[in-house]
């Protein structure tokens, strides 16, 4: 029973508002369990009759590290009650054209469903859509149009559509009817006890002078990547028994911030100081090597804001600036769990 389930003071109240509204967005920080919370709410809603042999629900997520989050959640908490399936691409949907003694799990990107939105409408009873990171799901008026238009085919039928997000945006409301079911701060879950009861700030600015013969640019990038990397160096007192995640400003940044933290470190150190982004073939090992381990730096660039859980980091080091208020606190969030 849903009752069972090991939910935190925030899932359960969010649970109960989505039972209550089923249509709308609910707003937790980054690291109280929204990957739990959308696996419950399936859960509550097969154990009160909303969903019965085959309904299909949607989870749209944005990046295929979240839905590998969210498919060892809803494994976890589902247990069996429904068929769990990742959609890769759109010749898969035609292997799940079938009868089934339960209700059917899809997981996709919001692309994939906009690029396959008739198939997937015409041969599953879609009775519930789930919008993981909705701030990021809602965006394209294109890919908008079908999201919508696919809610509310689910809600027509008596079903659900819930969007999960840390960062609620004016476009992620506006595709779930304007309404925030429920809503939490990150004060409230570090004084609960659900989120890690403080943080320790510090704040290091890097000054230099660029000679005036070469573009200021030019010169500025490498030397403050230098001078970061000697700042970071001496934040950590050369200890790397800590796990310490680095967010770089950019990809060539990214390298030459490893190579000098190597240099104060010495290359003895170089299997504990690793770097993760889209241009790295190995991306996704190095990212699991910094999950598992117990030590070691890992510098990125943009693979750290969502669906990247590592809920023993020590330290986090912002080794660039923030114009957006969503990827600052979506960044942030790793560090409070």
């Amino acid at each position: 029973m849903t009752d069972d389930l090991p939910l935190n003071t925030f899932q359960s109240e969010a649970l109960r508002q989505i039972m209550q509204g089923r249509v709308g967005v609910v707003q937790m920080p980054t690291g109280t369990g929204k990957s739990r919370l959308a696996a419950a709410a399936v859960r509550k809603f097969i154990e009160n009759g909303v969903l019965a042999r085959g309904d299909t629900v949607l989870v749209l997520t944005p990046r295929v590290v979240i839905r590998e989050q969210l498919l060892r959640e809803f494994d976890n908490i589902l247990e069996g009650l429904c068929v769990l399936v990742d959609v890769k691409n759109g010749t898969e949907l035609d292997r799940w054209q079938i009868e089934r003694d339960s209700p059917l799990v899809l997981y996709m990107t919001p692309l994939l469903l906009h690029r396959h939105g008739k198939t997937v409408l015409g041969r599953f009873a879609i009775k519930g859509v789930i919008l993981d990171e909705v701030h990021h799901t809602s965006t394209g008026d294109e890919i908008a149009t079908t999201i919508r238009m696919t809610k509310d085919v689910a809600v027509e039928r008596g079903g659900f559509a819930i969007g999960l997000t840390a960062t609620p945006t004016i476009d992620a409301l506006e595709l779930l009817n304007e309404r925030l079911l429920y809503h939490a701060f990150s004060a409230e879950a570090m004084l609960s006890g659900v989120l890690i009861d403080k943080l320790t700030l510090r704040y290091a600015h890097t000054t230099f002078d660029a000679p005036s013969d070469i573009d200021p640019w030019i010169y500025a990038v490498p030397q403050r990547a230098k001078e970061y990397g000697r700042k970071i160096v001496e934040e950590l007192n050369r200890d790397v028994s800590v796990k310490a995640l680095v967010v770089a400003a950019n990809i060539r940044e990214a390298g030459w911030l490893r190579e000098h933290i190597l240099e104060q470190l010495g290359n003895d150190y170089a299997e504990f100081v690793r770097v993760a982004h889209y241009q790295v073939e190995d991306a996704v090992r190095e990212m699991e090597w910094f999950r598992s381990t117990n030590r070691g730096i890992l510098i990125t660039v943009n693979m750290a804001d969502i669906g990247f859980d590592v809920p023993d980091l020590e330290i986090l080091i912002l080794a660039r600036r923030f114009k957006s208020p969503i990827s600052y606190t979506q960044v942030r969030g790793r560090v409070l769990r």
